[in-house]
């Protein structure tokens, strides 16, 4: 995605706003913001949401963390990821 199709067109980021739809609305997990964010149509997030590693104990971290509630802390990284992406 580029950096204009990113922001609209008051130069809002776009990704951002569909984050902050779902967030604090309820307690959610890793794994339903992730859903959320490929519905919306932004499918990005950290490294950390979705490790490359393809190794039995990758997948078994991945299906941990999407059940794993979404804290303050790790909601904060994703948001300076979506913003990191303007500069891409």
């Amino acid at each position: 995605m580029t950096e204009r199709t990113l922001l609209d067109t008051d130069g809002e980021n776009r990704a951002v706003r569909a984050f902050l739809m779902l967030y604090g609305t309820k307690a959610l997990t890793v794994g339903e913001m992730k859903q959320h964010m490929e519905q919306c149509g932004f499918p990005f997030w950290p490294d950390w949401v979705e490790p490359s590693e393809q190794t039995d104990a990758g997948k078994a971290y991945s299906t941990f963390l999407s059940k794993v509630h979404l804290t303050k802390a790790g909601a904060q990284s994703w948001l300076r990821y979506l913003f990191s992406l303007e500069a891409k």
